[in-house]
């Protein structure tokens, strides 16, 4: 199954991309609102993007991921990722459904608890 999702930079809309949801993989870039905002490297090319967001999820060979994966039922580090909005401690990017309205602030790791383990 697909679904639709907007790549967003804080509360900008960077782009709509398209999800296979099972697998978390990025199937498209289905349009870009802001090129500028994009991730470095990223510009122009829809399979950079592709690759940065594969190369966003916990590697796999990472301490414990398996098991938390499998514990929770997961298929993979991509399907970990997207139902996690693919947010990151590193910086500011993130995923939102194009049907939710959700803020930055509301899911900011940097405003908002998470969990350490």
């Amino acid at each position: 199954m697909r679904a639709s999702y907007f790549l967003k930079h804080k509360d900008v809309c960077v782009a709509q991309v398209v999800f296979d949801t099972q697998t978390g993989n990025m199937a498209e870039c289905s349009k870009l609102y802001e090129q500028n905002c994009l991730p470095v490297f990223c510009a122009g090319i829809q399979e950079r993007l592709k690759q940065w967001w594969q190369d966003r999820a916990v590697p796999k060979n990472q301490s414990n991921i398996q098991a938390l994966l499998r514990e929770n039922d997961i298929a993979s580090t991509q399907s970990f990722l997207l139902n996690n909005l693919g947010l990151s401690l590193i910086d500011v990017y993130w995923v939102c459904p194009v049907n939710l309205d959700v803020s930055w602030k509301q899911v900011s790791l940097f405003q908002n608890m998470y969990s350490k383990r």
